[in-house]
């Protein structure tokens, strides 16, 4: 569950071979929008009001379950190993290098 920002674990737990409920939420890592409900995670509402009904689908859907943790497996050995976060860092900050030599230049100009 959230606290005051994206849980940095929520990688960890998708590789875990768990099934992993997620509390809907504003927080966000990059990668939440390749993240599909029911086949990477169970989704739950910000006021929990339907999170006893998730964990009672997930006791009676068992192999709907392994089917969820083996997809969020999948997942994070595609999407989310340290190459890929490299990877990620690396276009995220030659963006950022590309909006800082533009103030830079139209500073100048």
């Amino acid at each position: 569950m959230d606290g005051v920002v994206a849980a940095y674990r929520f990688p960890y737990l998708l590789a875990s071979d768990s099934l992993v409920f997620k509390q809907d939420s504003g927080f966000y890592e990059h990668f939440y929008s390749k993240l599909t409900p029911y086949k990477h995670y169970v989704p739950f509402k910000r006021d929990l009001s339907d999170l006893i009904e998730r964990l009672q689908w997930a006791k009676e859907n068992d192999d709907r379950a392994r089917e969820i943790v083996s997809e969020a497996r999948k997942f994070v050995e595609a999407n989310l190993m340290p190459q890929h976060i490299y990877c990620y860092h690396m276009a995220l900050f030659k963006v950022i290098a590309l909006y800082i030599l533009l103030l830079f230049l139209n500073f100048f100009m």
